[in-house]
């Protein structure tokens, strides 16, 4: 069972997936009352993405915000990425597997995310973080790329 079969079993006994091949092509998943449709023709980590932030979208954001013309719909929009990097490139398997990736590639691989999508997980963790910051016991420097050392 890989990452995403494992998010499906856990949030489809709350919430009904549906996998649709009609979505626009840009669209990677979208949230309809307690159904969450997704892109059929995106891969398997891209469903993997979509659903992680679609279900954040399900748990905290409040009425429809898919015009994000006001600051509040862009917040709530922002807050459900951050929580989908959160859950997918959290810190705990981020020290667990940088050590066996030689790039962030192969990171991404690992944590069975896009490239871009570890990408951006980063940069949330600057945001929200700084860039070098301490954590169970490990220094953690994404000041350029990631390392992390005994602190």
């Amino acid at each position: 069972m890989d990452k995403l079969d494992s998010l499906l079993a856990e949030t489809s006994i709350k919430y009904k997936i549906e996998y649709r091949d009609d979505l626009p092509s840009k669209l990677g998943g979208l949230c309809q009352g307690s159904t969450i449709l997704l892109n059929s023709r995106k891969s398997r980590q891209e469903q993997l993405q979509n659903l992680a932030e679609e279900v954040a979208h399900q748990e905290s954001t409040v009425g429809d915000i898919l015009d994000q013309k006001n600051l509040q719909d862009v917040k709530q929009e922002n807050k459900a990425r951050g929580l989908a990097y959160e859950r997918l490139v959290n810190l705990n398997d981020l020290i667990a597997l940088q050590q066996y990736a030689t790039n962030e590639f192969e990171l991404a691989d690992l944590l069975d995310v896009t490239p871009k999508f570890l990408n951006k997980a980063i940069e949330h963790y600057r945001i929200k973080r700084g860039n070098i910051f301490t954590y169970k016991g490990m220094l953690i420097n994404l000041t350029n790329g990631i390392q992390i050392l005994s602190a």
